[in-house]
């Protein structure tokens, strides 16, 4: 796939979900990287307050041979009371 190619799609896929849980298109920031989804994820969300990831629901069997990004996030995080 050509690197315009998967970005493009990346970016029509969002749309796509943003139209279909929200019913309209918002304003937002898109942006396309390549890489690790936790790596880049947790770069992106660098110096947040809050993270907001979802889950594919694969199972716990594929989980373990493939990981969670969720989990992998949730374990670099820290919580502030």
């Amino acid at each position: 796939m050509a690197e315009d190619d998967w970005a493009e799609h990346a970016r029509i896929t969002l749309d796509v979900a943003v139209h279909h849980a929200l019913g309209m298109t918002a304003d937002s920031i898109i942006t396309t990287v390549r890489g690790h989804p936790t790596e880049v994820l947790l770069a992106a969300a660098r110096g947040a307050n809050l993270r907001v990831v979802g889950s594919r629901g694969h199972g716990p069997l594929r989980r373990k041979f493939t990981g969670s990004v969720s989990e992998r996030i949730v374990s670099h995080s820290c919580c502030r009371s």
